[in-house]
């Protein structure tokens, strides 16, 4: 009979082995971008740098003395507010990351007599370890260096191990999850945000600590239920072996892998496929943008962000935002149009430019519909009388600006010489007016005269 070998000991050995190997692939890589003299110059001006920064250091610290005992004061009141933001940054994490490294390597132990449930613990415990270490690091710089007192500084230290320990099953489940039930945990945890940026108490914080033990303990028990180890795996697998100094050694930037989007596992996938120009394209654009979302994420997220906080700076601001907002969207949007025709298979097929404009124009729906939310929200607690008029103009706005954008977008992959100058300085303009409708709401009604000006452009031929 053999004997089965402690988990952890084999654990231990295959990340001993995977330190090695990338410790010799670092190797070789400064080996061809260092020779030995250049080593014995930098190692001679880095000390002369870290003993230079020291003295620079003490005299900063020393003039900035006052803002730091002013970020102290803010740390200190904003303590509970910070914790209900806290749980954002995971659950953003989660569209591209399951928050547990468990690699092609952790898996194939899982097939051997190890089982899987115990290999993840293992990895999670030592993330939990390799933070714990990092933040008291980090901590104790802090403590050392600036005049922020201790027990603040290891106050929030308690606070992000805490939130790094009980996010770590929902970002796990979140994972799995998708695209849409995702935005709604999402929407849940900014409600209780908005709750405790009006109230300014500790009881949103304590409100989410609470929920957050509570779904802890429901999902433990489905844990492994569900769950894509292929993608788990392919994160994992780019998150172990991006090595960003190997790729400026070699000039070869490494990229990830996607062989599973965002929508991998939507309900629609699993229905039969309706072979027609319309679904293919609806397919396509869903599988690029299920692609992107690491892109098209933090970008959504920064504009709602955004157009949610400038109504508390004052009563101009979020007309200003809205602008930016159509601004950027519609820049990103054009990006993305682009970009399809240079990717794939699209790459090497005849273009249909109109249709596929048309079917994007849906995708770009959905994603303007997140930014409405907070729009709809401040045009009805601020001008009720004006604010349905103002949401069409604002609407109108966006779909010209869009698809004056796109139509440039396709002058260009058709490699046509056609100039949109008149109708991008309109689109200029009209943003411009943006701002200045919340200044001057009779600026609305000139909606109808965008509206004319959008059945135009939409009736551009190619």
């Amino acid at each position: 009979m053999i004997n089965k070998p402690p988990l952890l000991s084999t654990y231990l050995f295959v990340k001993k082995n995977r330190f090695r190997k990338k410790g010799k692939i670092y190797k070789q890589a400064i080996g061809v971008m260092i020779d030995p003299v250049i080593t014995i110059y930098l190692v001679l001006i880095g000390s002369y740098a870290i003993i230079s920064s020291c003295f620079i250091l003490g005299d900063f610290i020393n003039d900035h003395h006052d803002n730091f005992i002013f970020i102290e004061a803010q740390a200190a009141s904003r303590f509970w507010l910070i914790l209900t933001i806290l749980p954002l940054r995971y659950m953003l994490q989660s569209f591209s990351n399951p928050g547990v490294i468990f690699s092609s390597s952790e898996y194939q132990l899982g097939m051997l007599p190890f089982a899987k449930e115990k290999i993840w613990l293992v990895s999670v415990v030592e993330k939990w370890l390799k933070q714990t270490f990092i933040y008291l690091v980090i901590g104790s710089i802090v403590v050392l260096v600036t005049p922020i007192s201790s027990t603040l500084v290891f106050t929030y230290i308690s606070l992000l191990l805490t939130m790094n320990i009980i996010m770590t099953i929902p970002q796990w489940k979140l994972f799995q999850m998708r695209f849409f039930p995702k935005i709604g945990w999402i929407g849940v945890v900014l409600v209780i945000n908005f709750i405790g940026v009006l109230t300014v108490s500790p009881v949103a914080g304590l409100a989410m600590v609470g929920i957050l033990l509570i779904i802890n303990l429901h999902l433990f028990r489905t844990l492994f239920q569900h769950v894509h180890w292929g993608r788990v795996m392919e994160v994992s697998d780019y998150q172990i072996w991006n090595m960003p100094l190997i790729g400026r050694a070699s000039k070869v930037k490494f990229k990830r892998q996607k062989k599973y989007s965002v929508f991998q596992n939507t309900a629609a996938k699993k229905k039969p496929f309706n072979y027609t120009e319309k679904a293919i394209q609806h397919r396509l654009w869903k599988n690029y943008l299920g692609k992107n979302t690491e892109l098209i994420v933090p970008i959504m997220f920064a504009l709602f962000l955004m157009l949610a906080i400038l109504p508390f700076v004052n009563e101009w601001a979020p007309y200003l935002g809205i602008a930016i907002a159509i601004h950027v969207y519609t820049s990103v949007a054009a990006s993305f149009y682009m970009d399809r025709f240079r990717a794939d298979v699209i790459s090497v097929l005849p273009w249909d430019l109109p249709r596929y404009k048309q079917s994007f124009l849906k995708w770009t729906i959905y994603g303007g519909l997140i930014l409405l939310i907070p729009i709809c929200i401040f045009l009805g607690m601020t001008s009720p009388i004006w604010s349905l008029v103002q949401l069409v103009y604002f609407c109108s706005i966006f779909l010209y600006v869009y698809h004056v954008r796109i139509n440039k977008s396709m002058t260009l992959l058709a490699k046509k010489s056609i100039s949109f100058a008149v109708y991008e300085w309109t689109g200029y303009l009209m943003l411009v007016l943006v701002f200045f409708s919340g200044m001057y709401p009779a600026i609305t009604l000139s909606f109808i005269f965008v509206l004319l000006l959008l059945k135009k452009i939409k009736m551009f031929h190619f």
